[in-house]
């Protein structure tokens, strides 16, 4: 379950953005080595669910929790149960979540 996440083409263009460095909590983040571990990741696969949520900004579970809780029940049912995710327009069908399909 990711929230909010980056991607590698993002990371790229930050520095244009903000040249300060990145830093989580008490913490500098090395953006090029983050940059190679998100590349370096396994795919996902077929199995994903990606939305966008209209009107939130980076605090999607303040703004929004019932996406974060609906998103979280069904992967642990598809788990447990060891089957395939819902489809995402049967599991968000509220106007204000967008899903995406992944590619």
């Amino acid at each position: 379950m990711f929230e909010d996440v980056s991607t590698a083409w993002e990371i790229d263009l930050w520095p244009k953005w903000d040249p300060s460095p990145w830093i989580d909590g008490d913490q500098r983040i090395d953006i090029q080595t983050t940059r190679q571990q998100v590349l370096d990741a396994a795919p996902l696969g077929d199995d994903v669910i990606h939305v966008r949520v209209e009107h939130t900004g980076h605090w999607i579970h303040r703004e929004h929790p019932e996406v974060m809780v609906e998103a979280i029940a069904v992967v642990v049912d598809a788990v447990r149960n060891d089957h395939a995710l819902q489809p995402c327009d049967e599991v968000f069908p509220q106007r204000y979540v967008t899903c995406i399909s992944p590619s």
